[in-house]
């Protein structure tokens, strides 16, 4: 299997979820318009303080035209930070369709992980425990909140795939191992501190955490 085709299912998952640019859509230009102006209103006020009036007002449309596109507000923040990490995949697919050794990928993806954080101010926002999107999360439909585990498996399962003896251990250790990995991305936030960094540049010093985790701390 290629390395695009082993990834095909969770940028499917993306698309899905986002809107892929279709400038001849008018349907496809709202949606993109709602999913932009919500963006920012979530982040500049947060979740609770912002309103789908709100979102309306700012992206010029009707109330109703939201809830066309949008059930709730809970669904209109989800697919907004789909987009947040759609519109941000040409920086990853390099690294995802690259006939890359399965560790060196590992090692470049969690460096760029940490390193790119601000690019993604409603991921980053939810990765620093930002409470009003964790009670988001708990106030998610159980289909929605499916959606979101299932994406996160997935993505964390494939780039530990062929790491080491990731493919021989017992599913549950597996799954212990994704989990572990998922909580070290979404504490992003504390790790690259510049106050603990030192002077390091968030490259230089996202290279050696990502080094430490996929080779061990006393790698050469």
């Amino acid at each position: 299997m290629s390395s695009e085709t082993k990834w095909a299912p969770l940028l499917a998952q993306l698309d899905a979820m986002g809107t892929p640019p279709d400038p001849s859509d008018s349907k496809a230009r709202t949606r993109a318009r709602l999913l932009a102006v919500a963006t920012d209103l979530f982040t500049r006020f947060g979740y609770r303080r912002t309103s789908m009036d709100e979102v309306a007002r700012e992206a010029g449309v009707a109330k109703g035209t939201v809830y066309l596109y949008f059930k709730s507000k809970q669904e209109l923040l989800l697919y907004a930070i789909a987009e947040e990490k759609r519109r941000n995949m040409g920086a990853w697919l390099p690294l995802l369709r690259e006939d890359l050794p399965p560790a060196e990928r590992l090692r470049r993806v969690l460096a760029q992980v940490l390193v790119t954080l601000p690019s993604y101010p409603l991921t980053a926002r939810l990765m620093s425990g930002d409470r009003e999107l964790l009670v988001f999360l708990a106030e998610l439909g159980p289909e929605l909140a499916r959606q979101i585990e299932e994406s996160t498996r997935l993505g964390f399962s494939l780039l530990l795939e062929g790491v080491g003896a990731y493919d021989s251990l017992d599913p549950k250790e597996k799954e212990a191992r994704t989990r572990a990995l998922t909580g070290i991305v979404y504490s992003a936030g504390i790790l690259m501190d510049e106050r603990l960094r030192k002077g390091m540049t968030a490259e230089a010093y996202a290279q050696q955490i990502a080094k430490m985790v996929v080779d061990g701390v006393g790698a050469p």
